[in-house]
């Protein structure tokens, strides 16, 4: 059983879902991608900070690449939306805390549990990306989206085997 001051990790699975589908649910269908772009670079930033705290180099450049992906991703859909640029300011104005919300819904739990929540929400991630590819009608837009869809399901394996990796080594 977790400490008492620790969340188990579905409950934090839903905030993190809960921040992301209330605004999620008020944008309309363009915004959409923008606000996983937000998401992608929030996550890459906390996956660059969970590295600086892991000691095995192996373990450390996979969440590094785990970053870059984040970071394809969220360029990936910036580079396809017209004034993208625009729409995130616009966003980031409208929810100034949603990636603080992200990031709180991670705090208390060790860096194993994170990762396990971290590697679920990578799995919703990607089905995400499928969803805005089927809803293209950009052949290129969407391969690309169907490439961030296996970069996501690439981070969620890396994840699961972080979890695994930690949790023989007690590296956190």
């Amino acid at each position: 059983m977790r400490d008492s001051e620790k969340l188990p990790a579905p409950k934090n699975l839903t905030a993190i879902t809960d921040v992301i589908g209330t605004v999620y649910a008020e944008l309309d269908a363009n915004d959409r991608p923008i606000l996983v772009a937000i998401v992608e670079r929030t996550l890459g930033n906390h996956y660059r900070q969970c590295a600086s705290k892991i000691t095995s180099p192996r373990l450390r450049e996979q969440l590094l690449s785990a970053a870059r992906h984040e970071d394809l991703n969220a360029s990936t859909v910036v580079n396809h939306v017209p004034l993208a640029s625009e729409h995130v300011e616009r966003l980031k104005d409208a929810y100034p805390q949603l990636e603080s919300q992200l990031l709180a819904a991670l705090t208390g739990l060790s860096m194993q549990d994170q990762f396990e929540v971290l590697a679920e929400a990578e799995r919703a991630g990607a089905h995400l990306y499928v969803a805005f590819a089927n809803a293209s009608n950009n052949v290129t837009y969407r391969d690309a989206l169907l490439e961030c869809s296996q970069r996501e399901h690439e981070n969620a394996a890396v994840l699961d085997s972080l979890v695994a990796e930690l949790r023989r080594s007690g590296d956190a």
